[in-house]
């Protein structure tokens, strides 16, 4: 998913739910560009947090993947 995407995907879903929208996420590339941050400037309904750059306890989709390593489950 690229900028663009992320943002169609934010907007559709303010369209549905007609609320503010919090948002925590990771520092993926994508969720930190130049670009991500000017579109999400210019939404006063949208407030966004950055987890810090390694934080696997905040981070379920690290948990899920280090659950499944430690039962020896291979990686899809």
């Amino acid at each position: 998913m690229g900028e663009r995407d992320f943002i169609a995907l934010i907007d559709g879903v303010r369209q549905l739910v007609k609320a503010p929208i919090v948002l925590v996420w990771d520092r993926l590339d994508t969720h930190v560009s130049h670009a991500i941050r000017e579109q999400i400037a210019e939404r006063a309904w949208l407030v966004v947090f950055l987890l810090p750059a390694y934080s696997p306890d905040l981070n379920p989709v690290e948990m899920s993947c280090s659950q499944r390593r430690s039962c020896g489950i291979p990686s899809a």
